[in-house]
């Protein structure tokens, strides 16, 4: 069992406890990316939140040589946790990645935003700009949030780790309080180099924000409806690009902050969520 989790990792545990699930008592088992490795139910679905192969090549750049092989491996661990399996994508970005690394891909079922909890609210806004996700230089941008701070603008990070020179730095906060904490900023500032989908834009986009992130993730489709809040992962000069297009949304903010809104009550509402996983489910169960 040691061996098998060195060389497969905590998916090797999972497979351990319940490889064997008693079709008589369920009908459905669903299962995170490669946690189905090993499990053997014949009605399996496995959700896709992410993807090692999107990761590694978007952020090839910046890995070195043992990181890329690992990412390549658990990519693989990906694959063979899908073999056979119903397949769930959490964005058509991510399940397009998928496909491309041999992962047949049944459906996309976008996450949802519960859109009551986050809400705009009358809020004396502080001025700054606001980042939320976890700590990895490259992969999360960091790099790019250092060099717009050295620009002037003043940026603080909701993250699990100090980050660098200039920015803020504000601890993993609970989920409850994010509402309150989004409503006090100007704009949510998402440079990742990589996501599978990104709740954070979508969260602050829901309490009224306008946000400026690369298009990856939610991004490649928020492009399609409001170009202004996307700019291109692959671009020469991320930092320019970053504080050109805050500075276009600050000089129409009220209309770019309804925007914002609107696109996600009307794409990212919790009933559509819930209406599409009960249907999908219902149907993996009567085949």
């Amino acid at each position: 069992m040691l061996a098998m989790k060195r060389v497969v990792g905590l998916p090797a545990v999972t497979a351990r406890a319940y490889r064997k699930i008693d079709a008589s008592r369920y009908d459905v088992v669903i299962a995170n990316g490669e946690f189905s490795w090993g499990i053997d139910h014949p009605k399996t679905i496995c959700l896709f939140h992410g993807s090692y192969r999107g990761f590694r090549d978007y952020l090839k750049p910046h890995l070195s040589l043992r990181q890329y092989f690992s990412l390549s491996w658990h990519a693989q661990i990906q694959r063979l946790a899908a073999r056979g399996k119903c397949v769930v994508a959490v964005s058509d970005f991510v399940a397009q990645i998928l496909e491309g690394q041999g992962i047949r891909v049944t459906s996309v079922i976008e996450n949802s935003i519960d859109t009551n909890h986050f809400r705009p609210e009358p809020c004396t806004k502080n001025g700054r700009y606001l980042f939320v996700g976890s700590h990895h230089h490259y992969g999360k941008g960091f790099d790019v949030l250092e060099q717009l701070a050295r620009r002037g603008i003043a940026i603080d990070c909701v993250t699990n780790e100090r980050p660098g020179k200039g920015l803020g730095f504000i601890n993993v906060m609970n989920r409850s309080a994010m509402p309150d904490l989004y409503r006090r900023y100007r704009m949510l500032v998402f440079p990742s180099r990589f996501e599978a989908a990104g709740l954070a834009p979508l969260e602050a986009m829901s309490c009224g924000l306008p946000v400026v992130m690369t298009n990856v993730g939610v991004g490649a489709d928020l492009a399609k409806s409001i170009p202004d809040f996307v700019v291109d992962v692959a671009a020469v000069n991320l930092p320019a690009l970053f504080a050109a297009r805050i500075e276009r949304i600050e000089a129409d903010y009220e209309n770019y902050a309804q925007a914002a809104r609107d696109y996600v009550v009307r794409r990212y509402s919790y009933r559509r969520f819930s209406d599409e996983w009960r249907d999908f489910v219902r149907e993996q169960a009567a085949c």
